[in-house]
């Protein structure tokens, strides 16, 4: 049978009415089976992956937009959420529908966004949105790490650059033997609660809770993941991409190298020289310096099309601060502010500065400074948490604000 080109593969699907084709991979992992579904449903979106781990099944999708002008970072936005009636459940509350996110999704949000970020290009702009909506829960495998491999999967199969697959797996340790995926009953005995992510060669994200274990059991645990969890469900994505991805359309920008040179001859000492200065504010200020400038002399006011825009040009003084910020730390063991790495700042505590309040405390290091109050209550003032897998009080609550 001939094979088909890319163009031939593309209007096949156009026909079809959807960008994916129907595939189906399926492997056992942990002591579940793994399946990724791609081609069934969310057929408008860039990309899309049905994840079923034992009865939990998470959605995701991707899409992507064109690039809004002179934005100089990656828009990435990914939300993961949980349905109440994927549990079978009712929000609870005097409001019968879904609020806003709570704070499992919006952490699970963040577990999903930090290892696959770093994986995008350098200078790939594109609106990227990544959505994962919990479908069913079993109330036994937690859908955080299965929505973290439908967000993967969303992207094996998408026409969007990126450098995966990725994969992310839990780990835990019962009775000294090490889990993948434990169960909800399990995490009860285990000594150990990490998630795991990465690609095939590395891992790329870690998140551990555990009961005074070791570095070596740790590191041990993150190894066994990787090789047990990671490693396999990449072969999975890679399965997957090969049978239904669809082919990548971005092309990199071309770097003017001899510019980017140019631009560091001229600003590289200056940057030196202002990272050494110990205030923050005035280290701020003399770095803004240097940035305004170096705009200026190459995108003078009143030329209508220099050559160079503002926006290429800060980032490419971004880029060379970055990497001076860096060389400083490993090759001459100083911070930004001039501090070797073993010098502490200034360090003074103050508690019961404030007058009515049940605690209170001033911490400062440096230029860094935290406020504390602390409230007492009684079993009155629990609040109730209204959870996926369970309904639960919580007596500690501890509120962090900027």
């Amino acid at each position: 049978m001939k094979k088909k080109t890319v163009k031939e593969e593309q209007s096949a699907r156009s026909a079809e009415g959807t960008g994916m084709t129907k595939c189906k991979v399926e492997r056992a992992i942990g002591g579940n089976v793994l399946s990724i579904e791609t081609g069934k449903v969310a057929r408008q979106a860039s990309g899309a992956a049905l994840v079923r781990y034992g009865d939990t099944v998470v959605l995701g999708t991707v899409v992507t937009a064109e690039p809004r002008p002179g934005i100089d970072f990656f828009p990435l936005t990914v939300d993961y959420r949980e349905k109440m009636s994927a549990a079978g459940k009712f929000p609870g509350g005097f409001f019968k529908r879904e609020g806003r996110p709570t704070l499992k999704e919006v952490l699970t949000s963040r577990l999903i966004d930090r290892p696959m970020r770093p994986l995008f290009p350098d200078g790939f702009r594109d609106e990227v949105q990544i959505q994962i909506m919990v479908l069913a829960a079993d109330l036994q495998n937690d859908p955080d790490v299965v929505g973290l491999v439908s967000a993967a999967a969303a992207m094996a199969v998408a026409p969007i650059p990126f450098n995966g697959p990725f994969a992310g797996v839990r780990v835990g340790r019962v009775d000294g033997k090490f889990i993948i995926n434990p169960t909800v009953a399990q995490l009860e005995y285990s000594d150990l609660d990490a998630v795991v992510a990465g690609h095939a060669e590395a891992v790329t994200m870690i998140e551990v809770g555990c009961r005074e274990l070791s570095e070596k059991e740790v590191a041990e645990a993150i190894e066994f993941a990787h090789e047990n969890g990671v490693k396999p469900i990449c072969e999975m994505l890679k399965e997957l991409e090969r049978r239904a991805g669809q082919p990548k359309v971005w092309e990199p920008p071309v770097k003017d190298t001899a510019f980017i040179e140019e631009i560091r001859g001229k600003v590289l000492d200056e940057l030196r020289t202002a990272k050494a200065i110990p205030g923050k504010q005035e280290r701020n200020d003399a770095v803004k310096a240097v940035y305004e400038k170096t705009v200026a002399a190459y995108c003078p006011e009143g030329v209508l099309q220099p050559a160079h825009t503002p926006e290429e040009v800060k980032g490419i003084i971004s880029g060379i601060e970055e990497r001076l910020v860096r060389d400083m730390i490993l090759t001459e063991n100083k911070r930004p502010d001039g501090r070797p790495l073993d010098a502490l700042r200034p360090i003074t505590c103050e508690v019961g500065w404030l007058p009515r309040v049940h605690g209170s405390a001033l911490f400062t290091r440096g230029e860094t400074q935290a406020m504390v109050t602390c409230t007492l209550g009684t079993s009155r003032d629990e609040q109730i948490i209204d959870d996926l897998v369970e309904e639960y009080s919580k007596k500690f609550m501890l509120h962090y604000n900027f």
